[in-house]
């Protein structure tokens, strides 16, 4: 079936107006804002990193947009549009894989996006890092490629 995620056409959907649009943003407060190259406040340096890759390949995205599923809403770190594949696509840092805790929450959020046909390697990609291995540009490299083609 068609789902919101499948309905960009060209000729119908216009990038640029879609960038520009107000949207709802995650309502957490950011204790510390760390900002991207183009002046994008995020929560962390790593989603800094981030944003400012997606800066650099042009990229038409958001972070943290209000994503509906059917009885939670929920705050992806950064959606960003796929021209080829006319689809939006979700991005989520797991920051602190080494937590058990965390690793739970972002399991179940996982298993949350995916009943709402957010899939990981379909429309939903993931970046990660623990204490031993923080974020490298490569590997935020690997994960755009193969999310925005």
């Amino acid at each position: 079936g068609t789902s919101q995620l499948d309905i960009f056409l060209d000729g119908d959907f216009d990038p640029a107006t879609w960038a520009r649009q107000p949207y709802k943003r995650n309502p957490t407060p950011i204790n510390i804002p760390h900002y991207t190259a183009g002046g994008i406040i995020v929560r962390s340096k790593s989603e800094a990193m981030i944003g400012t890759r997606l800066e650099e390949r042009k990229a038409i995205f958001r972070p943290e947009p209000e994503v509906r599923l059917k009885w939670r809403s929920l705050y992806p770190d950064f959606e960003a549009i796929n021209i080829k594949r006319r689809k939006i696509m979700y991005l989520e840092h797991l920051g602190k894989i080494d937590d058990e805790n965390y690793v739970f929450r972002n399991l179940e959020k996982l298993q949350d996006y995916a009943e709402c046909g957010i899939t990981l390697g379909d429309n939903l990609f993931i970046t990660y890092e623990s204490q031993s291995k923080p974020l490298q540009i490569q590997d935020i490299d690997t994960v755009l490629d193969q999310m925005l083609g």
